[in-house]
């Protein structure tokens, strides 16, 4: 099992993952994760669509208040489907 980091503003986008050089996307990890692997993702606002298809914990860093933004708006799925 291998942890990710992701880090909006230090992270690069060919960073490998670790703590001192951190994915600059929740994308960027996923595709470098595996199965039970774990991505820790910092503050900032990540302006990304996920699609996760395997099994990996995604979960703020400690102390971190990350914001994930798809993207979707009421004016794309009509009022009653925006949550």
């Amino acid at each position: 099992m291998a942890t990710f980091y992701v880090d909006t503003t230090e992270g690069t986008g060919d960073g490998p993952g670790t703590a001192d050089q951190p994915c600059k996307t929740i994308n960027q990890a996923l595709n470098r994760a595996t199965a039970g692997d774990v991505i820790l993702v910092h503050d900032g606002v990540y302006r990304e669509q996920l699609t996760v298809d395997k099994s990996v914990t995604i979960t703020a860093a400690p102390g971190a208040t990350p914001e994930l933004d798809g993207g979707y708006s009421p004016r794309l799925f009509g009022d009653s489907a925006y949550v």
